[in-house]
């Protein structure tokens, strides 16, 4: 049994209590959580001895919690491997373009939706058009857009793999927490029964 919250002592685990959003904060921590999943404890000024009802409810709140954090890091994981994709295909096709030159194809196919591609001839430039951000386009060369794309496409693995991690731990600190709170409710019956 853990022992009873002194006065003073805070309740359950308030760090990285962020969503991360795909942008770089300055936190002083870098998801370095060594010590492990939060160990539920007694409310404050509570005495040693079973849980009571009011303990358990609140330790299922901190769980309910937990459980919402890793839905949205999931959401995350997610948003981060899709533009990943999309960024992994822009390069791709950049790359194939500066490689063939001015030495044009016939014809290419060209997406348009729902799994249908259109014939068309392509005319070689050496510029492409990028989004910069908030709606805004550039027209850059295309040696230059492959080593933005490239970059960005790095920047966006390294939140990936921060997310993850955070994740998986939000995942072992929700299994540890849902056995802490089954064996409260098993020590409450327990208890009813003595």
């Amino acid at each position: 049994m853990k022992r009873p919250q002194e006065n003073g002592e805070k309740q359950g685990d308030d760090k990285d209590d962020h969503i991360y959003d795909g942008h770089d904060h300055d936190h002083d921590h870098e998801h370095d959580h060594e010590e492990g999943p939060p160990k539920p404890a007694r409310p404050k000024g509570k005495k040693a001895g079973p849980p009571t009802e009011e303990d358990l409810q609140k330790q299922l709140t901190v769980l309910e919690i937990a459980r919402n954090r890793i839905e949205a890091f999931g959401r995350e994981a997610d948003l981060l491997a899709s533009a990943m994709r999309d960024h992994g295909r822009a390069t791709g096709t950049l790359t194939a373009v500066s490689v063939m030159g001015r030495k044009q194809p016939s014809e290419i196919l060209v997406p348009i939706g729902a799994g249908v591609f259109i014939f068309a001839k392509p005319v070689f430039t050496n510029k492409v058009l990028m989004n910069i951000g908030n709606g805004i386009t550039a027209e850059y060369p295309i040696d230059d857009a492959l080593e933005k794309l490239t970059k960005a496409l790095k920047d966006i693995e390294e939140k990936e793999k921060k997310v993850v991690a955070e994740l998986e731990r939000l995942e072992a600190s929700a299994e540890a927490l849902t056995r802490e709170v089954q064996a409260m409710y098993e020590e409450m019956q327990r208890a009813k029964k003595a």
